[in-house]
């Protein structure tokens, strides 16, 4: 995870994208408990 370092923008877009992926994983549990 060096490289990620040496590239802020790169790191910030890497953890808004993981950081969406957990939102929707989240929102699908909810809304399967929910039905």
């Amino acid at each position: 995870m060096k490289m990620f370092g040496d590239y802020p923008l790169a790191k910030i877009f890497y953890l808004k994208v993981l950081a969406r992926g957990f939102l929707n994983l989240l929102l699908v549990v909810v809304i399967d408990f929910n039905l």
